[in-house]
């Protein structure tokens, strides 16, 4: 008598093989990304570099503007308008309009002030769907808000740049003391390079760029005492 207490094999097949190596990859895969959430008091996992809209989540899609509702005379229509089409068969779209607005205008006094009252209250249902889809908008378009807020420092609006005095000329008081002008600083004024051009210009008694420079006559005094000019041109 055998003692073999070993469990038999279990037999299966190709596509069962392949579905149970999807599974244990995907096991694998969980367990290897597992490390990378944190918890949050709201019990989802979230991942560190993952920015979530703070709103609730129903606002997460665009909400829906509601349709504006129909007048009095739109409301009568379409309430009588299957009624003359089965009287009317071989009325078409226009004849039906016209024996609408006939039948409108024709109507008592009674069934205009019921369709009057369904287009009051339409209109106030319009009103509070309208309000609330004005608050679901500004919820959506809301910026989304991350786990620390960036602030960009506008350097000349900052407040920590306001007691600095970056345009002003500080100069020192005649007593020596330390009070300061609020003269504002002039921009200087920048120098016109010299060109070699220049000095070659001088030594033809010319000078390049525009304007001549013409050579000054240097008087000097005779014997006699009265000035005479020498002209130094060249």
């Amino acid at each position: 008598m055998s003692n073999d207490t070993s469990q038999p094999l279990l037999l299966i097949t190709g596509a069962e093989a392949a579905k149970l190596a999807a599974a244990c990859r995907t096991i694998a895969s969980i367990f290897k990304t597992a490390s990378e959430y944190v918890p949050v008091p709201g019990g989802l996992p979230v991942r560190d570099s993952q920015h979530v809209r703070d709103v609730q989540p129903e606002v997460l899609s665009k909400p829906k503007k509601p349709n504006k509702p129909l007048k009095a005379e739109a409301l009568y229509n379409r309430k009588h308008r299957i009624k003359l089409r089965i009287a009317f068969p071989d009325k078409d779209k226009k004849e039906i309009t016209e024996m609408l607005a006939d039948q409108w205008a024709q109507a008592s006094d009674d069934v205009r002030e019921e369709v009057f009252a369904e287009e009051r209250t339409l209109q106030t249902q319009y009103d509070r769907d309208l309000a609330v889809y004005e608050i679901k908008l500004r919820e959506y378009e809301a910026p989304v808000r991350v786990n620390e807020p960036t602030y960009i420092v506008n350097e000349r609006t900052s407040p920590v740049n306001e007691g600095r005095n970056s345009y002003v000329d500080t100069e020192a008081s005649d007593d020596g003391g330390n009070e300061y002008s609020s003269k504002a600083a002039k921009p200087k004024k920048k120098k016109r390079r010299k060109s070699s051009y220049d000095d070659v210009g001088l030594d033809l008694g010319l000078e390049l760029g525009g304007s001549l420079k013409k050579k000054k006559k240097k008087r000097s005094k005779s014997k006699d005492g009265t000035r005479r000019s020498r002209d130094r041109s060249y």
